[in-house]
């Protein structure tokens, strides 16, 4: 398996816009500080990237 590059900012701000830490407000620059909320977004935002890249069969639709 590859190695996977490290997010982007732009993946990371998608990724706290969908856990929607805005709601509650927590800030971008305050969610990246606070190290398990960071985590959790890397990981969200590694997951988003993953199911971008699935592979399409038209054959079963």
């Amino acid at each position: 398996m590859a190695t996977e590059f490290p997010p982007t900012t732009a993946e990371l701000k998608a990724a706290w816009k969908r856990a929607g830490l805005w709601r509650v407000g927590v800030s971008f620059d305050s969610a990246l500080a606070m190290a398990p909320v960071r985590w959790a977004m890397e990981k969200s935002a590694l997951a988003a990237r993953r199911r971008e890249r699935l592979p399409v069969q038209p054959a079963l639709f």
